[in-house]
């Protein structure tokens, strides 16, 4: 595993994501307070394909 700082605009979302919360739901606003207030519990891990990097877990 390596750990890499890159832009999270650049990361695709998993096709196959089973969660069924959709983009919008939770507003950037929500997301912010809830980091700010207990923090990043687990960055999200990615996969790397034809250097396009895909959410694998964690928040998507």
């Amino acid at each position: 595993m390596e750990l890499r700082r890159v832009d999270p605009r650049i990361l695709k979302q998993n096709p196959h994501n089973p969660r069924n919360i959709q983009p919008g739901e939770m507003s950037d606003a929500t997301l912010a307070a809830s980091i700010s207030a207990v923090g990043i519990l687990q960055p999200p891990a990615v996969t790397e394909k034809n250097s396009e990097l895909t959410i694998a877990y964690g928040p998507n």
